[in-house]
């Protein structure tokens, strides 16, 4: 039976597990949203040329122009544009939980039998995240933090009786 404990293997402080708590509550879209820029920013870690000084790669635009206020066009281009890559991040974020379900299933949901731990663990967000999280990490060999958490939060947002099909007796 897991006792609640702080996540193995993953730095996590009381504050980010006091955030993520806070989290459970958000619309599923934007925790997508936040798994699809949790990767792509670990992706971009990943990039041998990250050493590349970023004004080589996209130069700012010169000063005198910055503090000038925005067209209306260009606001609304600003506007779409932000929305589109908002939609691109929820979708990756959903493709990348969808692709890891089954892992996470057969980590959480059968080797730690989730659906026989105690109703206390279960109806209490902070203690099913502190047994979720180190199961995410270890089940998919991830070690950030944001991502691990990022989708323990989804599966606590669906509910672990959901997520692991258990009998509803």
């Amino acid at each position: 039976m897991p006792r609640s404990r702080k996540p193995e293997g993953i730095k996590i402080t009381n504050d980010m597990l006091s955030k993520a708590v806070e989290l459970v509550e958000s619309d599923e879209e934007e925790l997508y949203e936040r798994l699809g820029l949790s990767f792509a920013l670990w992706e971009k870690l990943q990039d041998p040329n990250l050493g590349v000084p970023l004004e080589k790669e996209a130069p700012s635009p010169p000063y005198e122009f910055a503090d000038e206020p925005l067209t209306t066009g260009e606001r609304l281009f600003k506007i779409e544009f932000m929305r589109a890559f908002t939609e691109e991040l929820t979708k990756k974020g959903e493709a990348y939980f969808k692709g890891f379900r089954r892992k996470l299933f057969q980590k959480i949901c059968v080797e730690k039998e989730a659906c026989k731990w105690r109703k206390e663990i279960l109806g209490d967000s902070k203690s099913l995240l502190c047994e979720l999280i180190p199961l995410v990490g270890i089940a998919l060999g991830f070690t950030v933090p944001a991502i691990a958490i990022t989708i323990a939060i989804l599966i606590v947002k669906w509910g672990i009786i959901k997520f692991c099909k258990c009998p509803t007796s």
